[in-house]
């Protein structure tokens, strides 16, 4: 038996006797109901969905020229949607909600006077979803990486997400760094200085964001995709393998690379 579901925004499966059906942008996509299990958060459909997604190149519009697969990385609540809808939708909105699953966006954009599609998707970072992540690493050319510039934690766990994007996406993924809420001067707990030494380990171009006051949202998505297309033109596909960390990174920051592996309840 084959359910219809669809990539689209705050997916959420209650505990019911039938599987939700969403629409996004009327492209649809199966999956068996055995994937779907009773009480779910919609992890097995949403990835089962994403990756026959990607593989059958549904999510491609051909009029479109290339198309660039990005992923919003980083810790609940540090504002990864309201980057995404910033950037592609020019909105923001003040109310926080969780976003369970995955949200997907895409936005056509001007580079070399030739048109790119970025396919964006913004995975939860809450420790329970964090198995979702995973699967939507492949055929990912670039990974925003975000923590909040007022919460330390979100800081601190880039370690985790470091280390999971050294596991499972190609050596030739480009990441950039992005500290949000720059505008929040008065409660900011991070100093640029310090986003600006991970960035510089890790080869990342860095930027501090504010969705609220629309900050260098574009900048950071521009540069992603201005090097997305340079590295495309020389490395070819975009390859699995593993990578270790920089030579360049302080003994203390590769220590807390190296354990980072282990649970966190609040990441």
């Amino acid at each position: 038996t084959a359910i219809i579901l669809t990539v689209c925004h705050h997916v959420y499966c209650p505990k019911t006797s039938m599987p939700p059906v969403s629409r996004y942008n009327n492209r649809t996509i199966a999956t068996t109901a055995a994937q779907i299990r009773d009480g779910d958060v919609y992890t097995h459909a949403t990835t089962a969905a994403a990756d026959q997604c990607v593989s059958q190149g549904l999510c491609r519009d051909m009029n479109a020229g290339e198309s660039y697969k990005v992923l919003v990385l980083g810790d609940s609540n540090v504002g990864k949607t309201c980057l995404m809808h910033r950037f592609c939708d020019e909105t923001y909105y003040d109310t926080y909600i969780s976003t369970i699953g995955v949200d997907y966006k895409q936005k056509i954009i001007q580079l070399d006077e030739k048109p790119v599609k970025l396919q964006i998707w913004d995975t939860a970072g809450q420790e329970r979803f964090r198995t979702l992540t995973t699967a939507y690493y492949r055929g990912a050319m670039g990974i925003l990486l975000v923590y909040d510039v007022t919460n330390l934690d979100s800081f601190d766990h880039l370690t985790y997400w470091l280390k999971n994007i050294q596991e499972n996406a190609s050596p030739d993924v480009i990441k950039v760094l992005a500290g949000n809420k720059c505008d929040n001067e008065t409660v900011r707990a991070v100093d640029r200085a310090d986003g600006e030494k991970i960035a510089e380990c890790y080869d990342m171009p860095f930027f501090e964001v504010s969705c609220k006051m629309d900050v260098n949202v574009e900048e950071a998505f521009q540069a992603l995709a201005k090097m997305i297309k340079e590295r495309s033109k020389y490395s070819g596909a975009f390859g699995l393998r593993d990578e270790t960390p920089r030579e360049k990174c302080s003994p203390l920051f590769e220590k807390a690379f190296a354990e980072s592996t282990r649970k966190c309840s609040s990441c």
